[in-house]
């Protein structure tokens, strides 16, 4: 890998989705092209220290967890419902924490990467759609697969039992909503007591994507 070049390449490949995408926010990273699959594959070379620094404790601590979870009526006993929401929001609460907390290690060569991004966003006049791409490229395409299939980013060495993997579910639902500023709905009426987690937390998402993206490029290292 030429660190340099790839940068390059894979800022390029992000302007391009943005272009394909029309500027339509909803439809930025959502589909699996070779832009996307290019850029998953770098963030996963440059990320994967990164991701065993930020979730690699916690993921491996929920994955060996027989505590549940499950706050979906349906599948929970009703007098066990508040202890499990409050396990959740708990565990929601540790998995957000480690990862606004990640500034100081975020690699640098995405951060270089997500700031190409929002100046190539800027240039447009779409200044507005620079964090939602850098958000969409981070949560929906790497840090909440993570925690939804760890073993394949090399944070658990297989796929957790039934048990923990419906809690890295919920929880990486949780982050991507956070993430994309998207309250629960009546679609997933059960997960609407995590709103209010959502709205405490929504400036210190905002902040964490505003400061990975905050290099300067003319000052990054082209390697």
């Amino acid at each position: 890998q030429a660190t340099g070049r790839a940068q390059a390449l894979v800022t390029d490949l992000g302007t391009a989705e943005l272009a394909r995408s029309g500027g339509r926010e909803a439809l930025l990273f959502r589909e699996n092209t070779l832009a996307t699959k290019a850029i998953d594959e770098y963030m996963k070379l440059v990320a994967q220290d990164y991701l065993q620094a930020t979730l690699g404790q916690v993921v491996q601590r929920l994955c060996a967890s027989s505590e549940d979870c499950e706050v979906d009526p349906s599948k929970c006993p009703a007098p066990e419902l508040p202890q499990h929401q409050t396990r959740l929001r708990n565990s929601c609460e540790e998995v957000f924490q480690n990862i606004i907390h990640s500034y100081n290690w975020f690699p640098a060569e995405l951060g270089t990467v997500f700031s190409g991004w929002r100046e190539a966003c800027k240039a447009r006049g779409s200044e507005a759609l620079g964090p939602r791409l850098v958000c969409a490229s981070l949560f929906l395409r790497l840090l909440c697969p993570a925690i939804l299939a760890p073993s394949l980013f090399g944070l658990a060495p297989e796929h957790p039992a039934p048990g923990p993997a419906r809690a890295l579910t919920l929880i990486a639902k949780v982050i991507q909503n956070l993430a994309n500023s998207a309250p629960f709905g009546e679609k997933e009426a059960y997960m609407g007591f995590m709103n209010s987690f959502l709205e405490d937390h929504g400036p210190a998402m905002q902040h964490f994507l505003d400061q990975v993206a905050m290099v300067d490029v003319d000052a990054a290292p082209s390697g």
